[in-house]
């Protein structure tokens, strides 16, 4: 194999990732026009995690507090 580490579990800091593959944040537009995260931003970031990805960054998105608390 010629990446023979990619595989195994890695940690940063305190935090344990399942490998070492990394994705990148990436601006899909999939959040709503005020920025909001949707569930098609959610279904996107759940696929790249079934496909493996042992640590997803995430892009620009805010979740949207509603005024009750």
């Amino acid at each position: 194999m010629q990446y023979p580490h990619l595989f195994e579990k890695g940690s940063i800091g305190r935090v344990q990732i399942k490998n070492r593959i990394v994705m990148p944040p990436m601006g899909t537009n999939f959040t709503g026009n005020d920025g909001v995260v949707c569930d098609r931003n959610i279904q996107y970031y759940r696929e790249r995690a079934r496909g493996g990805v042992g640590l997803i960054i995430v892009e620009a998105a805010y979740i949207h507090q509603s005024a009750k608390h």
